[in-house]
């Protein structure tokens, strides 16, 4: 079928009778192998297979067998590949040796040492082909997956920040998540036209898209992508709603510094759509990724009937790159896609000194030592009135509902112990880590005061018996416990239903 002649066919087993016999070198239990041509002899074989092994990678045609040594050597084989299409043993020959008549089928997917008739562990193994892995792989996408609290106004005046990798350590220690909150009530102050807007992946944790969502007044927008999530934070380019935007950064913070040089930008450089900000020794970039901002008003005129788009160039961009996050990839962004040599205006303390550069405007002190400085965010966060924590949400609770809590690696199940009052004790495990003392514990009428609607600070629960801890509703399935300036979360998993 194949139109190979018999006397071309080299048979391999383990098996002395059924290997082929030739003149082959035979240093390791009859195995029949020579080096390709071109290649040195090696005087001792040491691993026993890898004679066989070898046959099958250097072949032109392979029918392979049903071993993992032959699904391997077709796997790593140039070689035209055929399978067998294996049947289930008889009952009989189960855990024994089995000789039987198959078919082969083109491919290196049927299983190995199985049917997969036999189970369902046995079926098709299927890789993609090397040229189709590096499509997958080259292949970057970037789409919209849900808009929150968009306002309805136009010539909007966004500051734009990326929210991304909230479980990670790294995301955690610098407070990226507590850095939207310490921002946003910033922003009131400084920028107090303007609309703090947050892009984010869609598949983030549910109650950390939650809690932003509960702020109405903040912009969130989910998207689904695999580029650089840093540059996430440039897309307000492309909304004809934003008239000018602001890139920050969320380990930073906003401040009279920068506020003074935006102003002065927007107030006395009106045709300059692009302005950029250096203020430290190790800001050597053209344009840092978040500190800048866009005039995008002036731009349009500028560009006016191009449909160029920042996605596109973004989808581009990331395709042509080796690795979409290395570090500053956001930096080189913006660099070939805002800059121009004549379209930006510079403040400048220190830093990368470009032509169209000024100092800092006059300003009153600010708590920092420059405009982009990495704060401790923590810090800052646990100092600010967390008024914010409730806007209106409410629960219900009954008898038997059941919270997961992944610090104590289990479910805690819900008991109203009076009419106002109520505890979460913990569901001890081999596998959890809790103590015989967890458990939160709401008292002093504050369990019904913390399920009602118009709660607008958190209230104080008891927290494995002695220490008070303060608390919040996030959203109708979940229930925050602030420790220190962590907050850690309560995540509902079954509602008892009464019957």
């Amino acid at each position: 079928m194949l139109g190979i002649s018999a006397a071309d066919v080299i048979w391999l087993s383990e098996s002395k009778q059924d290997r082929s016999d030739n003149i082959w070198n035979d240093k390791s239990r009859g195995h029949n192998w020579a080096y390709p041509k071109g290649e040195s002899y090696c005087p001792e074989i040491f691993l026993d297979f890898l004679p066989d092994f070898l046959s099958m990678i250097f072949a032109k045609t392979l029918l392979r067998g049903n071993s993992s040594l032959s699904w391997w050597g077709a796997f790593l084989s140039s070689a035209e590949i055929y399978a067998p299409i294996i049947n289930p043993k008889p009952q009989d020959r189960h855990n024994k040796y089995h000789y039987c008549d198959c078919e082969f089928v083109k491919g290196n997917a049927p299983h190995f040492m199985g049917s997969k008739l036999d189970a369902f562990s046995f079926i098709d193994i299927i890789f993609p082909t090397k040229n189709e892995l590096h499509a997958v792989e080259s292949s970057c996408y970037l789409k919209y997956a849900k808009f929150i609290n968009i306002q309805p106004q136009t010539n909007k005046k966004i500051i734009s920040f990326s929210l991304y990798g909230t479980t990670s350590q790294f995301s955690n220690s610098r407070g990226f998540y507590k850095g939207i909150y310490v921002n946003y009530h910033l922003a009131k102050k400084l920028y107090p036209d303007w609309i703090v807007r947050v892009y984010m992946p869609f598949d983030e944790p549910d109650h950390i898209i939650d809690e932003l969502s509960q702020i109405t007044d903040l912009e969130l927008i989910l998207v689904e992508t695999n580029i650089c999530l840093r540059a996430l934070r440039f897309l307000p380019h492309d909304d004809e709603n934003v008239s000018v935007w602001l890139s920050r950064d969320l380990d930073s913070i906003l401040n009279e510094r920068e506020q003074v040089a935006v102003s002065d930008w927007l107030t006395n450089y009106p045709t300059k759509e692009l302005h950029i900000m250096a203020d430290h020794d190790q800001h050597y970039w053209t344009i840092a990724g978040g500190m800048f901002g866009i005039h995008n008003d002036v731009k349009r005129k500028r560009v006016s009937g191009s449909s160029s788009t920042l996605m596109d160039f973004i989808i581009n961009f990331s395709n042509k790159v080796s690795n979409v996050d290395d570090y500053a990839v956001d930096c080189v962004i913006c660099e070939q896609f805002f800059f121009k040599d004549d379209n930006y205006i510079q403040h400048r303390g220190s830093g990368k000194l470009l032509a169209n550069s000024k100092p800092f405007p006059p300003h009153s002190p600010i708590d920092y030592d420059f405009v982009g400085c990495i704060v401790d965010i923590h810090a800052i966060h646990s100092k600010m009135n967390k008024t914010h924590y409730r806007t209106g949400v409410r629960m219900t609770l009954a008898n038997d509902d059941t919270f997961y809590y992944p610090p104590w690696n289990t479910n805690c199940v819900v008991h109203w112990y009076s009419d106002t009052d109520f505890t979460l004790t913990p569901i001890q495990t081999n596998k959890s880590t809790s103590n015989a003392n967890s458990c939160l514990k709401t008292v002093n009428g504050e369990g019904r005061h913390l399920l009602t609607a118009d709660v607008t600070t958190p209230i104080t629960v008891v927290w494995d018996g002695h220490a008070q801890m303060r608390a919040f509703i996030s959203d109708e399935h979940t229930i925050t416990v602030i420790h220190g300036s962590e907050h850690y979360h309560f995540t509902r998993v079954h509602v008892h239903q009464i019957k």
